[in-house]
Order: C-alpha cells, then structure tokens, then sequence
C-alpha cells in the first residue's frame, strides 16, 4: 500500500493524492486530488465536526452528534420566522458542518386590518403577539365584547370574530301629558350623542272620518327621556308614530288619544301663522267648526336694506274652509318682506303680521367679461327691469413697485339684466376685481391688467447755450407712475429736428450710423436701475460709452438741441415721454484732456543749478519739470482754456512762462494747487504759481 493510504479512510470513495482508493480496497490512479488542498484522514481516526454553526436568531431542536453523518436541525426564537428553507445542518467527510440556510427574520405583521364600522385606538405593536384594539363607530355596537386582532407567529394579523352592528333604538314607555304633549324613553347606555327623531301626527275630527291635521315635526336631543308639546287641535283624535330619524335605525313607537274639546261654539275668527319653505304661510285657526269658510286679505311689503328706493308690494284675497291652509307667495330673494293677513267679513277684524326674510340665490352674475381694456359687463339673472345693486372690490398690485397697493370699494345700481360699467383704473397694474350682487349668495371674481402709458415728463434743468461750452446735466429719476421704467436716452439732435421731431421714432441710432449728422444720435442709454435714487450727472461729449451708445464731442459751430426720452415697456408694449433738456448754438469744443488730475511736462531749454555737494556750479543741458494740478471749472461752468503758470528758480533768477490749455469736467472751484516735482534736481526749492483766469 502506497504510503498515502494510511491517511485515508475508506469512504465510498475518497480522492487522496494521486489516486484513489475505491470501495473494494484498492488503490487507482486518480486525476484529481480532493478538493484544492489534499485533505488525507489518518486510517481508522473517527471524523467529529465538533460545535454546529449558529443561525441569527435561531436555536438548535433537540439532541445531535458531531460525527460524520449527524444532523443539527435548527429552528427560529420567538417572535422570528422562515420561509421554506431547509433546516437542517449535516456533519461532511471533511469534519466540517454544512452552512445552515435557515434565515430568521423579526416577525412584523404591518397595519393592522380594517374593522367595518369601528376605528383602531391607542398605540399598537405589529410584532409577534401585538394586539390592535378597535372600538365601533358611534350608532353601531360590538354585543359579543371587544373587538382585537392579534399578530401571529406567521407575519400575519388574527382577524377578530367579532364586529359592529348598527344599533336599534328602542322607543319605550311612549305617554302623555298636558293634553298636548308626549314623552318616551330609549334604551339605556346605547346612544351616547344627539338623537333626531321624526314625530309623525294624524289627527281626525271626532265628527268626520276626513284627516284634519296632519304633519310631522321632528326633534334634535340627548336626553334618553325625550319629550315635546305638539300644537294640536281641540277635540280631534290623534295618532302619533315616533321614530329615528335616518341614518339612524328604530323600531316606530305609536301611541293613539284625544285632544280635549273646544268650548267654542262658534267660528272666533281667531288665526296664527307660520312661516315654511322660506315663503310659504300656514294659517291655522283657531276654530274647529267643520265647513266655516273665511276669506283672508294677504298684504306683502318688501324693502332691501341695500336699496332705499326698492319696493316690493303686492296684494291677494285668499278663500278656504282648511283648518291649516296653506299659502306660497311669489318674493324676491335677499328682500325683507313684512305680511300682514287680515281676515275678512269678521266685526273684529282679526289680523296678523308675520316678517320673511328670502334668502339670496346662489349666483344672478353670469357671462362677465372685459372690453375697452377698463370696462365690465355681465349677464344678470334677474327679473326684467328690477333694479339691483352690485358690490366691487378692486385691489392692484405692480410686480415692478413693490409698495404700490392699490383698492377700492364701492357699488352701483342697475336695472338693465346686461349692466356695464367702466373703471377708473392705474395703467400698467394688475387687478383682481370681485363683483357681488347683493341678491346673491356668491361673487364672482375676474382678473385684468391694463396697459402701460406714457410714463411722466422727465423733470429736467433746461440749459440754453450760446458759443460756450455746455455745463453738466442733471439726470433724476423719473416717478413710476403709468407702468414700469425701462431705460433713459440722451439724443443728440441737430437744433433743426427740434420741431419734427418725434418722441417714439427710432430715426436716432448710434454716432457712428452715416445718418446721425442728418438725424442726430443717441449719445447715451442708462437702464433704469443703474440711474441712483438722487440723480446724477451726464456731461455731453465725455468720449465715454453709455451702454452701447459713444457719447462723442459736438462738433465746433454747430447748433444742437438735447432732448431725455424715459420709455417704459412692459407686456409687449412700449411708451415714451421726451423732454427738451439743453440747446446749445455755436458749439464751443475745449481741448480733449482726459477726466481727473492732469500732468504737464515742461520744458527748459537751459538751466543753471548748483547741486550740493558738489563744489562747483554746473550747467545742463536740459532739465524737465513736472507740474501736476487738478482741473477746475469757471463760475459760470464753462470750461477753462488757458491757464499761465511761472516756475522760479531762487539761485539762479531764472523764471520761465509756460502757458496751456485745459478741459475740465471738476465742480467749480476758484483756485488749484499745483505739485511740481523736479527731475534730477534735490537741491533747491521750485514753486509753481497759478495766475489769474485769463479768458479765451
């Protein structure tokens, strides 16, 4: 036996090096060893996988062995479960238990289910063993206890054997009492809310098989010991049927007696009214005298509070022999009427006056609608040439400004059942706008927006100029009052187009178009929102970019009028309003220097310095100054064109005079301090002096 085989144990048959053992004993030649490493057991040794793997919250049922062949089965704690897997674990020839596939997982049988007729209470758990209480909606009951469902070991709820069934009242010990009234009492500790019953009355006359009264009223209580007095007739006998009024359920309790007799012989004429179906009289009398027919005389007065001149009256004899007569009168809706009822062809004159009050109708405005931009009209469903009075409540709103508010309250009148009516609207303003006719219960709202117009005249500082330089322009912000602000334009026009001038052409482009001698050019363009809040200033030919327009020089000798345009646009629409802002003849072009402080380099041709500390004196050739000053305008703001200044030497006297020009655009001011520095001299001190303003 080769020297592997007393590692091997014969085991049907093991795979062991490079042969196998078979079942009769022999050893062959094997492709394949076992497994990736051998696994060579030691002849005759007993294979024990030891301790059995553990399953997530699962244990071991009952006894096992750990030898080859033992079995472990497995099983989940409480309040956990698996599906169908297998749940058993086997000892392997390798001394190795196989991986349990038992997976346990936590119980949760989730909401619990429906209960027709009750609702869940308190708080519930859904694992295993949880309990879900559920109580029966008010007018049903549980008669077998309380209703649960309890979550089982199976993920799922134990559905209750109980439910709610509708409770029956029990109307019970139905009597009697001062001649008029009747009281019952209902089943105990069933009903624990209001109860509304239907009290159904049926009388006859003693004398007549002929129903005389007959009506049902019903009754809103709590009381489990209801009562209620009727109004009934003398000497009539009665059947009263009471029940619960839907959706409630009861068995009808009945009760049948007779009202005491009347001592009256004869018809008094005596009547009561009352008031049902918001428009409808019932007239009962006093006497039961059978075939005592009465004509009554009905007058109706109506008024609408909300219409002083509104008058409603008419007037009708009515004739019957009815104990409750009934009568419906044809009134208008939202309108106090006032009804009195007199009985005719009686010494006494008997009369009684009732008050109705018709409620509004739903909606009388239909087919609302905008024209003119401004204006409303509407469809009115109500009677021909009535007049009606309608409520608006108008309220504005601008996205662009918002602190504009704007709204308005009032009413008008009409008769026409197609009114119109036009209002006096903000431009440039969305409104909500609610109209209500006081007839009615509801109002109908619509929504317009009106158009922008032009916006206001620019508020500008008119300058006339005449062979001088133009002062600087004041731009102020222009009021949002016609819709919202969009940009300002500064057009430079030739004086000659001042009077064809018109405000929304766009003839005016850029300085460089070939048209802009012709038709003058738009030197500047500011948004709205880059213009401050306290104005600010524009000087006419700065040579700088406003937008994308180049506000250029007025060229020398020309005559040129200078006109603001604000525009405002805004939903598709564009308006503009223009105002002239300077007029300049003779067209004055100081010379181009750039904004701001300035420096001048002079030139010496020959100085002579001495410059310690070297001993002797020495002449150069050339020396430059530089003399820095900041610009200043004239009083009347015109620009400054020529200044003198003299530079001194002290040692040597020499003084050289060097006259300029200048272009300023600087607030006015009546004196500069020049700085002078010297190059390449330390030596000696050099001031530089500004003389008097010497015109051009």
């Amino acid at each position: 036996m080769p020297r592997h085989a007393q590692f091997c144990a014969c085991l049907g048959a093991i795979t062991c090096g490079r042969r196998r053992l078979s079942r009769d004993s022999h050893w062959k030649h094997a492709q394949k060893s076992c497994g990736n490493e051998p696994a060579y057991l030691k002849f005759g040794s007993e294979i024990d996988c030891g301790t059995p793997p553990e399953v997530p919250d699962g244990y071991i049922i009952g006894n096992y062995t750990s030898r080859l062949g033992g079995q472990v089965h497995y099983a989940c704690k409480e309040g956990f479960f698996s599906g169908s897997e297998d749940t058993v674990s086997r000892c392997t020839a390798l001394g190795t238990w196989e991986s349990p596939k038992l997976n346990c997982q936590e119980i949760n049988c989730g909401r619990p289910p429906e209960v027709q007729h009750a609702v869940l209470v308190g708080n519930h758990s859904s694992s295993l063993g949880g309990v879900a209480h559920y109580v029966c909606l008010e007018g049903f009951e549980s008669p077998g206890g309380k209703i649960t469902s309890v979550c089982t070991e199976k993920g799922t709820w134990r559905a209750s054997t109980l439910s709610c069934t509708e409770i029956t009242i029990e109307i019970n010990d139905v009597s009697v009492f001062n001649n008029t009234c009747v009281r019952w009492r209902i089943n105990p500790g069933r009903i624990n809310s209001k109860t509304a019953y239907m009290v159904h009355i049926k009388g006859h006359r003693l004398d007549s098989m002929e129903s005389v009264h007959e009506e049902t009223v019903n009754l809103t209580t709590e009381s489990r010991t209801p009562e209620m007095c009727l109004d009934l007739h003398q000497g009539t006998n009665y059947t009263v049927s009471i029940s619960a009024a839907p959706p409630r359920r009861s068995v009808p309790a009945i009760i049948g007696f007779q009202t005491a007799e009347d001592d009256l012989l004869e018809d008094d004429g005596i009547f009561n009214i009352s008031i049902f179906n918001e428009a409808c009289l019932k007239l009962n009398r006093h006497s039961r005298k059978v075939g005592s027919e009465r004509m009554y005389q009905f007058q109706v007065l109506g008024r609408k509070w909300y219409l002083s001149h509104f008058y409603h009256a008419t007037s009708l004899n009515f004739t019957t022999r009815e104990q409750a007569a009934v009568v419906c009168l044809d009134l208008y809706p939202a309108t106090n009427y006032t009804v009195n009822v007199t009985l005719l062809g009686s010494p006494e004159q008997h009369s009684v006056q009732t008050t109705v009050t018709t409620p509004g109708v739903k909606q009388t405005i239909s087919n609302i609608s905008i024209f003119n931009e401004t204006c409303l009209r509407w469809r009115s469903l109500k009677t021909a040439d009535v007049e009606e009075m309608y409520l608006f409540h108008i309220r504005g709103q601008r996205w662009y400004q918002k602190e504009f508010a704007q709204e308005m309250i009032f009413n008008i009148t009409a008769s026409s059942q197609a009114p119109e009516t036009c209002l006096d609207l903000h431009p440039g303003t969305n409104y909500s706008v609610t109209v209500q006719a006081l007839s009615s219960q509801s109002p109908v709202v619509i929504s317009l927006t009106t158009q922008i117009t032009e916006p206001p005249l620019p508020e500008v500082d008119f300058f006339a100029v005449w062979g001088r330089a133009l002062p600087r322009l004041r731009l102020r912000r222009a009021e949002e009052k016609n819709g919202p602000v969009s940009s300002y334009q500064v057009l430079v026009l030739p004086l000659a187009l001042h009077s064809t001038f018109v405000c929304d052409s766009e003839d005016a482009t850029s300085f460089f178009s070939n048209t802009s001698d012709v038709n003058g050019y738009v030197a500047a363009e500011l948004l709205a929102k880059d213009v401050p809040n306290d104005a600010m200033e524009i000087s006419i030919g700065d040579r700088l970019y406003y937008g994308k327009y180049y506000n250029a020089p007025l060229k020398t000798g020309n005559d040129y009028c200078i006109v603001l345009r604000i525009t405002s646009e805004w939903d598709k629409v564009k308006r503009s309003s223009c105002a002239l802002w300077a007029q300049v003849k003779g067209a004055v072009v100081c010379a181009a220097w750039k904004t701001g402080p300035a420096s001048f380099l002079i030139s010496h041709r020959r100085v002579q310095i001495q410059r310690p500390p070297s001993p002797q004196p020495a002449l150069l050739p050339g020396v430059f100054l530089k003399c820095s000053a900041d610009f200043v305008t004239s009083p009347d703001g015109a620009c400054i064109v020529l200044h003198q200044f003299s530079v001194w030497f002290p040692r040597p006297q020499v003084a050289t005079n060097v006259l300029f020009s200048i272009q300023t655009d600087a607030p006015a001011l009546f004196w500069i301090q020049p700085l002078l520095s010297l190059l390449n001299v330390s030596a000696h001190m050099i001031t530089c002096s500004l003389l008097p303003w010497i015109a051009l």
